[in-house]
């Protein structure tokens, strides 16, 4: 999952600024906030990421379906 940064000011322009590696699935969920990422994918997992290293937290398995919504 590639992550971008929108310029506010003109809103014209974006680069990429990292990359959420991890999932085997279509990412179907996403939920962001100042301290984490929270993903949901097809290969039924959870998983949560450090917003600055872009690193995997955690995975959170055990649902046996697809993760097709979130809140944090």
């Amino acid at each position: 999952m590639r992550l971008w940064e929108l310029d506010v000011t003109n809103h014209t322009s974006c680069a990429n600024i990292g990359c959420l590696e991890g999932h085997q699935g279509t990412v179907w969920s996403l939920a962001v906030d100042s301290v984490k990422i929270v993903s949901g994918a097809a290969d039924n997992h959870i998983k949560i990421w450090d917003p600055i290293e872009f690193t995997c937290l955690k995975t959170i398995r055990g649902h046996s379906k697809a993760i097709r919504c979130l809140a944090t």
